[in-house]
């Protein structure tokens, strides 16, 4: 079966899968760990065998299909986005002090996860890469909270303390780093769309 038309039919059994505790956050929780539609909608209370006309969910296939083009275009470890939330964690290096005197950079790297919520952001300028030169990606503008996983314990005090000061809970705008194979404008506008239909 389509698995969009098992998840509408999901949110069909009001009385049935959500009156047993299945949100909409549960099913794209669920969906997120793996689980088949099947599962879902037997996790959540729905029969299978129930007779049923299935009604599109335009917001979920909005959903779907946005998920399936960031998974594709996004260069990063790994990428989410349901009803609430874009989210995804890439690798980073920030630079805690100016260049030492041979100008090499004075920085360490780690992960960081990147997160803004559905109809809170507006998409910017594009980033086209050239050859292999510049960003490639979407600049994002809205709250942006971050979540850092950087060790610093092994710097000196002052360095630590500089590092701290760049690794930022929020900021107000970010690149979404796109592979170069991927279309800046294509990703742009699927997000507007999905910005606009903010339920």
């Amino acid at each position: 079966m389509n698995r969009i038309w098992l998840l509408s039919l999901t949110l069909m059994f009001a009385g049935q899968a959500w009156g047993a505790g299945c949100t909409r956050a549960d099913v794209d929780h669920f969906l997120s760990r793996g689980f088949s539609t099947d599962q879902v909608v037997l996790l959540c209370g729905g029969d299978m065998d129930a007779a049923a006309t299935p009604q599109p969910d335009t917001s979920m296939e909005a959903e779907q299909a946005l998920r399936e083009l960031l998974l594709r275009s996004v260069d990063a470890n790994h990428v989410e986005v349901n009803a609430r939330l874009l989210r995804w964690e890439q690798d980073v290096c920030v630079e805690y002090a100016p260049p030492n005197l041979a100008g090499r950079p004075r920085e360490i790297c780690g992960l960081v996860t990147r997160q803004l919520q559905r109809g809170d952001f507006v998409s910017g300028e594009l980033h086209r890469q050239v050859l292999i030169f510049g960003e490639h990606g979407v600049e994002l503008v809205g709250p942006v909270l971050q979540q850092w996983r950087i060790d610093g314990s092994r710097l000196i005090s002052a360095d630590q303390q500089r590092l701290q000061e760049r690794m930022q809970r929020e900021v107000r705008s970010v690149i979404l780093p796109l592979y170069p194979r991927a279309d800046p404008a294509e990703v742009a506008a699927a997000l507007d769309r999905w910005n606009a239909d903010t339920p």
